[in-house]
């Protein structure tokens, strides 16, 4: 589900960009490294914890609004949630104790700043990207 800039190839037959945008990636590390010696370490990690907690929180979203439906049109299925759906306010509590944790510990308030914001771009991205599918239909 990767942009199809992605699969571009060369002609070697290696996706060239993709190798560009992980090595750019990779310098972005480099960078916070070379500029934040200290923090470098716990600014990455909080990054990685806030995309973290943004994917699973999405991931649980998704399986109980698809539970819901499914349940609504009275289909059985052959895996049964285990607590289904006391799981997922537990995940989701779960979650949102770990965002208020990370409010409190310096190294990784701005990250927990940053994830409102990352979830509003999901969500322009995701609209953008229904807008221009529904033009191409």
């Amino acid at each position: 589900n990767a942009p199809k800039v992605f699969m571009k190839l060369n002609c070697n037959r290696a996706p060239f960009i993709g190798i560009l945008f992980s090595s750019f990636c990779t310098l972005i590390a480099v960078v916070v490294n070379f500029l934040i010696p200290d923090g470098a370490f716990m600014h990455i990690m909080s990054v990685a914890t806030a995309a973290a907690t943004i994917t699973w929180g999405l991931i649980v979203l998704v399986q109980y609004r698809f539970r819901k439906a499914i349940n609504k049109e009275g289909v059985e299925l052959s895996f049964k949630a285990p607590f289904y759906p006391f799981s997922n306010i537990f995940c989701l509590a779960f979650l949102g104790l770990l965002f208020v944790m990370m409010t409190q510990m310096d190294s990784m308030k701005y990250a927990a700043y940053v994830i409102p914001a990352w979830v509003i771009l999901l969500y322009i991205g995701f609209l953008i990207r229904k807008g221009l599918q529904k033009r191409r239909d």
